[in-house]
């Protein structure tokens, strides 16, 4: 299994839920404002911690300001992105394959694709890996 890492710091600035750790495995709760659950990890993520946000957030009007985390040790960021209805995906259309839309600079800037895919109760999502460890 993987050593869970210690998240010393978690603040959901400006998010209409407060976040909440949890455990990347299948069952878990994927959102912290809907039912929405993991149904399918790849191996290589089973077990790490993980951040819940809220599904609301597509709403913010400023996203890059409503997390922010510390980690005890050097870890390596793993983010799911939710591409569906994304600018240059296809809104409405099937979710039977992730679709890659247009990234935020801060995800561009830092993050690359792994190729992986998580399965979820709302449809698959895209896996990003951060292209840098981070600690502190």
């Amino acid at each position: 299994g993987h050593t869970r890492v210690t998240v010393s710091f978690l603040t959901s600035r400006g998010a209409p839920t407060p976040y909440m750790l949890g455990s990347v495995c299948d069952g878990e709760k994927l959102y912290v404002d809907t039912d929405a659950f993991l149904t399918k990890v790849p191996a290589a993520l089973a077990g790490h911690t993980m951040i819940r946000t809220a599904d609301a957030d597509a709403s913010l009007t400023f996203p890059h300001d409503a997390l922010a985390f510390s980690v005890a040790e050097p870890s390596t960021i793993y983010l799911l992105w939710d591409r569906h209805g994304t600018p240059g995906g296809v809104a409405g259309a099937s979710k039977s394959v992730p679709r890659i839309g247009v990234l935020p600079a801060w995800v561009k800037n830092d993050f690359v694709d792994t190729g992986l895919n998580v399965g979820t109760s709302d449809g698959p999502m895209g896996v990003l890996v951060s292209a840098r460890p981070h600690s502190g």
